[in-house]
């Protein structure tokens, strides 16, 4: 879970920094649409890498947890298990805000 959320946190850091630097391309004057659009692409670039890792980490986890399932027997691998899923479930609306910022950034870079 850590490598969830370890993942979690740095989309969310390339999303504020993105956001950040996303003034520099609105400043361009649109008479220089492909200065602004090279900038923009960049930075959509950026973004849709942070995305790729944090979807790769997510399913890692999801393939170990399985996995994981798949041998368990004792009442404290069922312990952890359960631990884990509701560690999980309480994330979930975290990474959820993540991922939908993350979404709209792309969809604002998009539209250079």
């Amino acid at each position: 879970m850590d490598g969830v959320k370890c993942s979690d946190a740095k989309l969310r850091a390339c999303a504020d920094s993105i956001r950040a630097r996303l003034p520099e391309v609105e400043s361009v004057n649109e008479q220089y649409s492909l200065e602004r659009k090279g900038r923009a692409n960049k930075l959509h670039e950026e973004l849709q890498s942070a995305i790729g890792e944090h979807r790769s980490s997510l399913q890692k986890f999801q393939f170990q947890v399985f996995e994981y399932a798949k041998v368990a027997s004792s009442p404290e691998d069922v312990e952890m298990l359960t631990t884990l899923a509701a560690n999980l479930h309480a994330w979930v609306p975290e990474g959820q805000v993540s991922a939908q910022s993350a979404a709209e950034l792309l969809k604002k870079l998009s539209s250079f």
